[in-house]
């Protein structure tokens, strides 16, 4: 019931935050916020959420287009441990790693296992870039993050 009450509140607060941001603060659960543009969520809405998005690429070096997805949380930090050595960032299949990663089917089921990143690797590193760089910027990996796992390791 109190689920059901807070679910209200979050409806509520989307149907009527019509305004611009700055015109209004929204109030949620009785406290004023300003700048926030979406009602707060409990716990059970943040882990209902499906955030794991999932978008078709063209991949001209295989004549075929592929589905990637937005990693898991413990599959990027997985990732980046994976490229990080104690001398820095290895470059050793560095991309095919990532493309294991975020390679998928419409559904966002991986296709790649770990064990499958070496014959991964093996593949064209043209194909293996366009994967890549459309896996870098749909999981947001920025060259600051790799600049911080270097400097981590």
């Amino acid at each position: 019931m109190e689920s059901e009450k807070e679910e209200q509140k979050c409806v509520s607060v989307m149907a009527t935050s019509s305004k611009p941001i700055d015109e209004e603060p929204v109030v949620v659960n009785d406290t004023e916020i300003e700048g926030m543009r979406y009602p707060e969520f409990s716990k059970a809405d943040i882990l209902g959420v499906q955030d794991i998005t999932v978008k078709a690429i063209d991949v001209p070096a295989w004549k075929c287009s592929l589905h990637i997805r937005v990693m898991r949380g413990w599959e990027r930090d997985k990732w980046e441990q994976g490229i990080t050595s104690n001398s820095g960032v290895s470059q050793f299949n560095f991309r095919a790693k990532l493309c294991a990663m975020v390679i998928c089917d419409s559904e966002g089921e991986r296709l790649f296992t770990d064990a499958e990143v070496q014959a991964l690797g093996l593949k064209s590193s043209i194909a293996l870039d366009t994967v890549f760089m459309a896996g870098v910027e749909m999981n947001a990996v920025s060259e600051e993050d790799i600049d911080l796992l270097e400097k981590n390791s």
